[in-house]
């Protein structure tokens, strides 16, 4: 039976107390809203998508990475994204399904920097919807461990050469630095200022910026090796790295013949070689050592600079809670190897010109890393520091018998 509501209600309220009307208003409804009917969402086309960035030369531009990259990428992560059919029909009121190809979109766009609210206008569904296939995106990529996605610390001796082999190729130091594992530094990844008590804490004084600690060792092929959200913003890279305890443990049990390069933020030690600093940067033969290793550890730089230009969610300020912010860093950074992987790009940078950086050259080579294996216990007592010194002693000692001289070095 249908009513008209209105003049039920008057012919109601014309002779009825309170109470009774509020009882009539009970039964017949008469102050329920009516729900509004469901918003039909129509979903992307995805082949017309496809062909759009064909035609338009496109596709690498929208999702930062190449077709078959992608195309790779999803089948990576189908079986972890794949909406169910039968629940989400259901829930749409009959529209199609999320499919994986538009969850990866959602999420290589959103890191690409787009805004969620925009995604979801261009994938043709409510801006709820795009946030849980965000988070699906997300997650799928956090915990995925496959290969292309991964992050690998080397841990055997083949690993240990092989990875040293590619950084032998990009230093002028007559071999000394083989067995060059690795550059190590640390990132603040800028966020908003978190709702927590100890907001304070991810403020960085030297940035001026709210943040996070990230702390990341890359191989020759801007590959990142290891990568830990390690503290808030105000934390320096010391106390930072000394809270990786998997990554210190990785450091303690490296083969004598092997070590990383840092900056001045870290401890000197023989797997861990830094820079000479202060007035001692000036002295000649400690500026070729400075250089040859800054050869080496620009490549984190590199590796930063590439992350952020790539996925430029990392240009502006993060803005989500702390949890989700380091998730956002750990899943950027397993993109950022997984197209050099996927696309398998390598960056070599040309022979340098010896003459043009005054680099002077030598009749016979140094004996090689492994001398240092030879020479270290002389240096156990050589400045107060113990063995932690011997690798750098023995180097600068190397440099300076060999007569290792760089010139014209911008010391900025």
């Amino acid at each position: 039976m249908n009513f008209n509501k209105h003049a039920l209600r008057a012919a109601m309220y014309a002779d009825i107390d309170e109470q009774d009307m509020r009882d009539a208003e009970e039964v017949f409804g008469l102050n329920k809203t009516e729900r509004a009917p469901k918003f039909f969402y129509k979903r992307l086309n995805w082949n017309e998508h496809i062909e759009m960035c064909r035609q338009t030369k496109g596709f690498s531009y929208y999702h930062h990475m190449t077709e078959e990259a992608f195309n790779q990428l999803v089948e990576i992560l189908r079986e972890d994204i794949t909406c169910n059919y039968i629940k989400s029909r259901n829930s749409t009121g009959g529209n199609e399904p999320i499919y994986p190809e538009l969850v990866c979109m959602v999420g290589v766009r959103f890191m690409g920097g787009e805004l969620i609210k925009s995604l979801a206008g261009i994938g043709g569904m409510d801006p709820g919807s795009a946030n849980r296939v965000l988070h699906k995106f997300l997650l799928a990529v956090d915990m995925c461990e496959h290969p292309d996605l991964a992050l690998v610390l080397p841990t055997t001796e083949d690993a240990f050469a092989q990875v040293a082999r590619k950084w032998s190729v990009r230093s002028d130091s007559f071999g000394l630095m083989d067995g060059f594992l690795g550059a190590i530094d640390g990132w603040l990844c800028c966020m908003e200022k978190p709702t927590l008590m100890n907001a304070a804490d991810y403020f960085s004084g030297h940035y001026q910026r709210f943040g996070l600690n990230v702390q990341a060792m890359c191989d020759a092929n801007l590959l990142f090796m290891y990568v830990g959200v390690a503290a808030p913003g105000k934390t320096n890279d010391l106390r930072a790295f000394n809270r990786l305890i998997e990554l210190k443990n990785w450091f303690d049990e490296l083969p004598p013949n092997y070590f990383v390069g840092g900056d001045n933020a870290y401890p000197l030690q023989n797997s861990l070689l830094i820079p000479f600093s202060g007035a001692e940067r000036f002295e000649p033969y400690k500026r070729s050592y400075n250089f040859l290793l800054s050869q080496l550890r620009i490549r984190i730089e590199m590796a930063f600079g590439r992350l952020t230009t790539k996925w430029r969610i990392f240009r502006s300020n993060l803005g989500s809670d702390v949890e989700l912010n380091s998730q956002i860093v750990r899943v950027g950074f397993k993109l950022h190897n997984f197209v050099i992987r996927a696309e398998n790009l390598s960056f070599n940078i040309p022979d340098t010109n010896r003459d043009a950086l005054g680099i002077e050259p030598i009749e016979d080579g140094p004996i090689g890393n492994n001398g240092f294996l030879e020479l270290a216990e002389t240096y156990q007592q050589g400045d107060g520091m113990g063995l932690r010194s011997a690798r750098r002693n023995w180097l600068l000692e190397e440099i300076t018998v060999r007569g290792i001289i760089v010139t014209d070095v911008d010391e900025n």
